[in-house]
Formats: C-alpha cells, structure tokens, sequence
C-alpha cells in the first residue's frame, strides 16, 4: 500500500531539516574555533581569506536545498522515492 505525501508537507519539512542542519553546523563551527581545532590562519578562496561562519552557512543551506530538489523530482517520477534517495 502506497500513501502520497503532498508537496507542501515535504517542502516544510525540508525547511524544517535545513534550518536545523544549518544551527548545528553553526554551533560545530563556534565550538570547534573556540576549542582552537579550526586553525583560523588557513585560508579559503582565492585571497586565502580566513574562514568564517558564511562559507559555512552557504554551503549547508546549498547542498542541503539541492537534495531537496532531488527528492522532489524523485517524489515526482519515482514509485519508491525514500528507497531510492537513500
């Protein structure tokens, strides 16, 4: 027995899984610094800026929001969507 979920339901979920991915990586990135295991001299890009809490928030929210996509058009076209992005 199959039961669909409608999209809004999915959507806010996704919302709800990225804003908590995002706090956590938030709070691993502070503790991590103030625990001094993030060297803050090591840079990123091409200036080798010091790294900061944006790169860090950008990437979380990006890739999470593209697995989102993915398990939206798996929803979409697949009979098995969970097993599959699994």
């Amino acid at each position: 027995m199959s039961t669909s979920v409608p999209f809004s339901k999915i959507l806010i979920e996704g919302a709800k899984a990225i804003g908590i991915a995002t706090v956590i990586n938030v709070v691993l990135f502070f503790a991590l610094f103030a625990a001094k295991l993030i060297d803050p001299h090591v840079g990123i890009g091409p200036n080798h800026e010091a790294i900061t809490i944006v790169p860090v928030i950008f990437s979380t929210v990006l890739f999470s929001v593209i697995g989102l996509l993915i398990f939206l058009a798996l929803v979409r076209f697949s009979s098995n969507p969970v097993k599959i992005f699994t």
